[in-house]
């Protein structure tokens, strides 16, 4: 077996994992599917490029994880796989949907709206503010104010452009 093959192997076992996941998250919403997708899944502790452990859809582990799966003085470096250390579907599942339902609580936090106020966002609205908030945290969205502050007065188009002439967009794409 040559490395390609290996990797290609490991590849198909990424997406089968990936597939798994979708397919047995209960009532998934499309702002959970388009977060799964966007992640995509890894069936393995990684690392992110700051070193952080993570396993799944993006989950960073907590201190707990990293003891539970030996990992306490583990040298961690940017951008690594550890295939050695797997992580079943169910758990991923698990930890998965306790994720983005925190994300979704975070959101309608980080916005100061009720929950009948959220519930009454248009969908792609509150999917795009809970993916943010997956991503970045509540810290995190603070760096949008003026997004934040549009969609908390539901101008959902001018929120939408505020993102794109954000300092933190036009960083992160070089315009």
């Amino acid at each position: 077996s040559t490395s390609s093959d290996n990797a290609n192997d490991s590849l198909v076992n990424e997406i089968n994992t990936n597939n798994q996941v979708m397919q047995n998250v209960s009532s998934p919403t499309s702002g959970m599917e388009s977060t799964a997708r966007f992640e995509g899944t890894v069936p393995n502790v990684y690392t992110d490029t700051g070193g952080i452990p993570h396993y799944g859809v993006g989950h960073k582990m907590t201190s707990e994880e990293i003891d539970e799966f030996g990992l306490g003085d583990y040298d961690f470096q940017p951008n690594q796989q550890l295939r050695d250390y797997k992580v079943d579907t169910s758990r991923i599942q698990d930890v998965f949907q306790s994720d983005y339902s925190s994300a979704q609580d975070s959101a309608r936090k980080v916005l100061n709206l009720s929950n009948e106020d959220y519930s009454n966002m248009p969908e792609d609205m509150r999917n795009m503010v809970t993916d943010m908030t997956f991503n970045m945290g509540a810290g995190g969205m603070s760096k949008f104010p003026k997004f934040l502050d549009a969609i908390k007065g539901g101008r959902y188009g001018e929120a939408a452009g505020q993102l794109r002439y954000s300092q933190p967009y036009q960083t992160d794409t070089g315009e």
